[in-house]
C-alpha cells in the first residue's frame, strides 16, 4: 500500500526593525492561509520590546512561529540574508 507523500514545508522569512503593527499584520496574514504546513520565522534586527510583544500577540503560542533578536544592528539586506541562510525547508 502507498502512503501520500507528506506535504513541503515552506518557511517564510520576515525580516523586521521596530514596526510593531506591520509586524503583527504581515504574521497574521501568513498564519491565516489555508496551507498548513509552513513556519514563519521573523528576524528582529535589534527591534524593541514592542517587537516580542507583537509576536507573541500574533502566534499565540503557535509552534510554527518562531523569533529571532539580532542585539547588534545588522541592517536590511543582512537582516534579510541571515534569516534567509537559516531555511532548512525545500
Amino acid at each position: 500500500m502507498e502512503t501520500a507523500a507528506p506535504l513541503p514545508q515552506i518557511t517564510t522569512v520576515i525580516p523586521t526593525y521596530n514596526r510593531p503593527q506591520l509586524l503583527l499584520r504581515a504574521v497574521r496574514s501568513v498564519l491565516n492561509q489555508t496551507f498548513r504546513d509552513f513556519r514563519v520565522c521573523i528576524y528582529g534586527d535589534t527591534s524593541g520590546e514592542e517587537t516580542a510583544a507583537a509576536v507573541a500577540e500574533a502566534a499565540q503560542g503557535d509552534p510554527r512561529v518562531q523569533y529571532h533578536r539580532h542585539t547588534e544592528r545588522q541592517g536590511i539586506a543582512r537582516n534579510f540574508l541571515y534569516g534567509m541562510e537559516r531555511v532548512e525547508t525545500p
